[in-house]
């Protein structure tokens, strides 16, 4: 029945959920890295030329520190394969979606061929120039800088700070992981299932097209940066409402996932790994 669909499509919701948030909680530890000082002092330490170790000890001695271990920043597959982990989990409610009310997860278009994985490749690459440039220093963009914080915590967090050659493949193996893993199971619930479902229903509603194009994009977009909420600061939460925004513009103009799936596993792996190389081996830092 109507009913019983909807209820799986609730239940399967907020277990995917659940399960998505408690994956990451475990890969970062006792819980979100908070951007106050504390964490702002070992995130930024490679940018300063303090030795990571100073850093940490003073890190350390101030409160709010979320009792994150940060005496060993080393290399661990453990979080990686937690992060990857974290978007796999949500997978079912895309597949509960699909069972009960029919939607095309890859999209009317759907095609893989390396036509769309060019494309994928194309559309990642104004996310991945504004994640490389320092446009925090933009005037009145100062808050962007957060957004530096948490990816250099994540990145320490997960690849450590060692400057070996060994650490270097394992970071962009790692890498490799958990960008696709995001980039696969990301898509499939916030673009093919969320935004693809809300928008077949509106449709078979006889909603304007306007609102049945925009909503679900909308809707889907807000769910994906509230997920990504890895600090106090709302900066993170909006900059991914809007990089969820684009990914499901990219779903909606060209009706085949496999190119917001090949965008977001892009921007993903260059931001990580570049993150790691800047912090580990073209700064002062030392582990």
């Amino acid at each position: 029945s109507t009913a019983l669909a909807w209820a799986s499509v609730v239940f399967a919701t907020a277990l995917s959920i659940f399960g998505y948030r408690t994956a990451v909680q475990w890969a970062m530890g006792n819980g979100r890295p908070s951007c106050n000082a504390a964490v702002s002092t070992v995130a930024m330490a490679a940018t300063t030329g303090e030795t990571t170790s100073a850093a940490v000890e003073k890190a350390q001695s101030q409160d709010g520190f979320m009792d994150v271990p940060y005496d060993r920043l080393q290399f661990s597959w453990r979080r990686i394969w937690l992060f990857a982990a974290s978007p796999l989990l949500l997978a079912p409610l895309a597949f509960v979606v699909q069972y009960f009310l029919n939607v095309p997860l890859m999209g009317q278009e759907y095609v893989l061929d390396s036509t769309s994985i060019v494309s994928g490749v194309l559309y990642s690459v104004p996310w991945v120039l504004a994640s490389l440039l320092p446009i925090e220093k933009v005037p009145g963009l100062s808050i962007l800088g957060e957004i530096d914080k948490v990816a250099n915590f994540l990145t320490m967090m997960t690849f450590g700070t060692d400057k070996t050659v060994a650490t270097l493949g394992k970071a962009f193996i790692g890498s490799v992981i958990i960008s696709t893993a995001a980039g696969v199971g990301e898509e499939l619930v916030f673009r093919g299932a969320l935004q693809g479902g809300l928008q077949q229903l509106l449709v078979a509603a006889s909603a304007p097209a306007a609102l049945a194009m925009g909503l679900p994009l909308v809707v889907a977009s807000l769910i994906f940066g509230v997920l990504h909420n890895y600090s106090n600061s709302p900066a993170y939460t909006i900059v991914a409402a809007i990089a969820g925004g684009y990914f499901g513009w990219l779903y909606l103009v060209t009706g085949n996932l496999v190119v917001p799936m090949v965008a977001h596993l892009m921007v993903d792996l260059v931001s990580f790994f570049i993150n790691y190389v800047r912090i580990a081996w073209l700064s002062d830092a030392e582990a």
